[in-house]
């Protein structure tokens, strides 16, 4: 699991080193964000999850919020780079359609790490509600929220640690681009 999260992290400091202002949707333990690229000079995280929010590192902007209702809690100015890392399938696809489709239009950038296939979850030991999956995501998904083929990878590996019999294997890996 280690090597899965070094490479993850990896991505997100290569994928946001053109960023000024990363934002996270569903931000968790906000911990992702710091793996941005140094020139980041804003990270901004929203999450529903009052306990995660109040967690939050001092040098991130927290946000308690549905990430849903995003235009409610992020300047223009700050709609640079979604990051989407593990918190796309804790929404029914219409919810999930719906924000992505509204993400695009506001974000230059969106980088999207999801589970592939099947990924049953419910509520965390903590009570997260929140953190139950209401959609599963294949490549297909990912292609028809308005990513591109060539941006977009597999890792068969990831999320392998936490492999029971009842899931899938592999992450999708994915990134947007304004005009590209």
């Amino acid at each position: 699991m280690v090597a899965a999260e070094n490479a993850m992290k990896i991505w997100i400091n290569t994928m946001t080193e053109d960023c000024h202002t990363v934002v996270e949707f569903g931000a968790g333990k906000f911990d992702k964000l710091l793996a941005c690229s140094s020139t980041v000079t804003k990270l901004i995280g929203i999450e529903r999850f009052r306990n995660s929010v109040k967690e939050a590192p001092e040098n991130i902007v927290a946000i308690h919020g549905d990430m849903r209702r995003f235009e409610r809690f992020i300047s223009i100015d700050d709609m640079n780079c979604a990051l989407f890392c593990d918190s796309l399938e804790h929404l029914s696809r219409k919810d999930a359609f719906d924000l992505m489709d509204r993400v695009m239009s506001h974000f230059y950038k969106v980088l999207l790490i999801i589970p592939a296939g099947n990924h049953p979850q419910g509520k965390a030991t903590d009570g997260n509600q929140y953190q139950a999956h209401l959609s599963t995501w294949m490549k297909e998904d990912v292609l028809a929220l308005g990513f591109k083929d060539q941006h977009i990878d597999y890792d068969p590996k990831f999320h392998s640690a936490y492999q029971h019999t009842e899931k899938d294997q592999g992450c999708i890996f994915a990134h947007w681009r304004d005009n590209e």
